[in-house]
């Protein structure tokens, strides 16, 4: 009986070992929208002066992707030409939307900074998030926003992540908000994000300007501790720099080439562009490894628990019992034609 235990335990470990290898896939995380606006406006002899930015986002998934993903963005703006510095108003508010995904915290420095800044130097404030239609807007002031590399930062947690397996994850980046036909292209869920920020700037009485998304280019990093991408798996362009992903779009209009008269190359353009939208595979580099190893593990386990179930189910003891003090082994006679002869 105690062999059959030892052996239904062993049963167990071999199980639990080549149990990853046996569970399928989990589906990626659903694609997410972000709309960025402020309240910029041009001034002066140059209405139509606008300044040019960049908004870059960090994308941060935890080890095994099972707690919220992290996401550092950082909006900074240039004059498209030098003497445009005078015909730009300083921004002042930041008006942020997402979509598509469940955000649990918000935080803004309201304090913009020279970037890269030392953590330290930056004073996070927590943001009420209004939940809309499935939507979350947040809005804040932000002073010092100058030109010259001082950017407005934001830090959001979201479930942007999701466990891919054994020791891989999927990490989702969002679809930036365009001019176009809603958020990342008519395909999209949440196209309907327009109408709810316009409702929220009138009902706070804010500028008219935070109604529509900045035309912006956007650069995102997506990182996981411990892994790295899988570069036979890479989705939407992105290429692999130090064991992150990097993606960079705008959602500027583009367009037509000269030679090209076609009525429809807008909505087709609009319609296959993926805004920054993706989602990456990162997988452990000694992933495919620990698996062999397991499962040559649980070879050597299932062997030795079916020999003692086995044993114990024929009655024997692998190892015979320990000899009693004064007791002699009778040996055993051979069963032969002389062997009942008197000498």
């Amino acid at each position: 009986m105690r062999w059959a235990l030892v052996g239904i335990a062993a049963l167990a470990c071999s199980y639990l070992l080549v149990k990853p290898t046996f569970t399928s896939t989990p589906s990626p995380p659903q694609p997410w929208g972000l709309w960025v606006s402020t309240d910029t406006e041009a001034t002066g002899e140059r209405p139509t002066a606008e300044p040019d930015w960049l908004l870059t986002l960090k994308i941060e998934a935890p080890t095994n992707c099972n707690e919220p993903a992290t996401v550092v963005g950082s909006l900074e703006w240039r004059p498209k030409e030098v003497t445009d510095v005078t015909d730009i108003k300083e921004p002042k508010r930041l008006l942020i939307a997402i979509a598509g995904v469940r955000v649990l915290h918000a935080e803004v420095d309201r304090v913009a900074s020279i970037d890269p800044a030392s953590p330290n130097e930056l004073a996070w404030r927590a943001e009420p998030l209004l939940l809309q239609e499935g939507e979350y807007l947040m809005q804040s002031p932000v002073t010092h926003w100058t030109v010259s590399q001082v950017t407005a930062k934001f830090r959001l947690k979201l479930l942007a992540a999701r466990a891919a397996g054994f020791d891989s994850c999927y990490v989702a980046s969002p679809a930036v908000a365009s001019n176009g036909e809603g958020v990342g292209g008519r395909e999209q869920a949440w196209t309907n994000v327009g109408e709810n920020v316009t409702s929220y700037v009138e009902a706070h009485h804010l500028s008219d300007n935070l109604e529509r998304p900045l035309a912006l280019d956007a650069v995102v990093q997506m990182s996981v501790p411990h892994e790295e991408p899988d570069r036979a798996a890479l989705d939407a362009g992105a290429h692999v720099q130090r064991k992150r992903a990097i993606l960079a779009c705008t959602t500027h209009e583009r367009a037509p080439p000269r030679e090209i008269e076609d009525q429809y190359y807008d909505y087709l353009t609009h319609l296959t562009e993926r805004f920054c939208s993706s989602v990456q595979t990162f997988r452990a580099p000694n992933a495919s490894v620990k698996l062999i190893e397991r499962s040559f593990l649980s070879a050597i386990l299932v062997t030795g628990s079916v020999t003692l179930l086995l044993q114990a189910l024929m009655g024997n003891s692998i190892i015979p019992p320990p000899e009693r003090p004064g007791s002699r082994r009778v040996p055993l006679r051979r069963n032969s034609r002389n062997s009942n002869r008197q000498p």
